[in-house]
């Protein structure tokens, strides 16, 4: 029988990750935030 193991990411592996997310929720959020504001402008 072998045995595995679970190996962690290093750390520069999750600030990378959560640095992709980040960036792409602030993208996501922004691009939101500037229809909304867009349409708002021109209904007035």
């Amino acid at each position: 029988m072998t045995s595995q193991r679970v190996v962690a990411p290093v750390y520069s592996t999750l600030q990378d990750m959560v640095g992709r997310a980040v960036n792409h929720e602030r993208s996501r959020v922004l691009t939101l935030l500037t229809e909304t504001a867009s349409t708002t402008v021109l209904e007035q």
